[in-house]
């Protein structure tokens, strides 16, 4: 991976207008580590999802689309798209402030952009005084600094270069709260990945809430391990008898496009059951490896 060029956006509704920089940023080397780190951090995170643009030509899709075609149309894009997300801020008055960084880097010869919005983090330092031999030592907070912690994050590769899909998503936001779907115009697409990551999420949070009993909690979960580690093809019904949970959840399963069967994603299955959490009515929380008894 190479960097080629990023800019930083400052956006803040508070303000009267975005602070949008005419500058691309200097090449630091610890900047590049910096920013390598958080495009490889998007790519391999779990809840990072395939999606698709919704219609043949929208607005982020367009200025991706400019900056591939002439990197002397980076700065005033990046703008474009600052701009545009600062707008969504304001008519969703969202006043925490927004650190967005846009990038554009190079992977196999091939062009790919960057759009990131990173936390914003509180610092405090201490201060010490010497009154009259006496210390007076405080704590202030310091001016806001931006931490590792990715909010959001898009990663665009150049038109027709995975047909599949056009860009991968990570949007760590509530649904409610997030206005990234609506900035992006982009649909997440609801593969195997994604419905084995989904059923997964919602079948524990089913068994956390469904069961009082401990016992009953972890035959449950047995079963969730068992059928997802030995078996291709996930049968909800199948797991709803053998695991005596809720049948409520179809109805949410629905939700998701996921009805009563879907291929299993062993990569998905591996990753979330490589350490598993189970927090017991006494408020102990029991850590445990795919395929190990309680």
């Amino acid at each position: 991976m190479i960097i080629d060029k990023f800019i930083v956006h400052m956006l803040d509704i508070n303000l009267d207008k975005p602070m949008l920089a005419d500058f691309i940023g200097k090449d630091y080397s610890d900047v590049d580590k910096f920013l390598k780190k958080l495009i490889t951090k998007c790519q391999k995170h779990d809840e990072t999802m395939r999606a698709k643009w919704k219609y043949a030509e929208e607005f982020i899709q367009d200025c991706c689309k400019n900056i591939f075609e002439d990197e002397n149309n980076f700065t005033n894009a990046s703008k474009q798209i600052a701009a545009h997300y600062y707008d969504l801020m304001k008519n969703n008055n969202i006043l925490e402030p927004v650190t967005l960084v846009i990038c554009q880097y190079t992977v196999n010869a091939t062009q790919n952009i960057a759009i990131m919005r990173l936390e914003n983090k509180k610092t405090y330092s201490t201060t010490v005084d010497l009154i009259e031999d006496k210390f007076n030592i405080n704590i202030i907070e310091n001016k806001k600094t931006i931490s590792t912690t990715l909010k959001q994050c898009a990663l665009i590769h150049e038109d027709n270069l995975m047909p599949l899909y056009d860009l991968v998503i990570l949007d760590k936001e509530s649904s409610e709260e997030s206005i990234f779907k609506d900035f992006l115009k982009a649909e997440i697409i609801r593969d195997d990945t994604y419905k084995t990551r989904v059923f997964i999420d919602i079948a524990q949070m089913y068994i956390d809430v469904g069961f009082e009993k401990m016992d009953k909690k972890e035959a449950a979960i047995r079963t969730l391990e068992c059928m997802l580690d030995t078996t291709s093809n996930m049968d909800i019904n199948k797991f709803i008898d053998l695991s005596g949970i809720d049948r409520a959840i179809k109805v949410t399963l629905e939700k998701y496009d996921i009805y009563d069967s879907f291929n299993i994603d062993k990569k998905v299955v591996e990753k979330e059951f490589k350490v598993r959490s189970i927090k017991t009515d006494t408020g102990f929380v029991i850590k445990n490896k795919l395929g190990m008894k309680l």
